[in-house]
């Protein structure tokens, strides 16, 4: 589960990947490595271990208002 705190101390999920052994097909397990800073811009992103039933990718998302925005993903091909 990835949440942002408001204002009032309230946490408010951004994003949850629910799934267990059997559902890996579904939602992969997604494993917290790291926060970074991916662009040099000076924004936090996090670094995920993506593990599905097919192998292993990392992903890279930014925390953006109310939402959780995927920056890149390994296990997809890019354009």
């Amino acid at each position: 589960v990835v949440a942002r705190e408001n204002f009032n101390g309230d946490l408010f999920q951004l994003q949850c990947w629910p799934t267990d052994s059997n559902h890996l097909d579904v939602f992969p397990r997604m494993e917290l490595i790291d926060a970074i800073d991916a662009t040099g811009d000076g924004l936090g992103d996090l670094l995920f271990r993506a593990v599905s039933d097919v192998g292993r990718s990392f992903v890279i998302s930014r925390v953006g208002a109310g939402q959780l925005v995927t920056l890149y993903d390994s296990g997809q091909p890019q354009p």
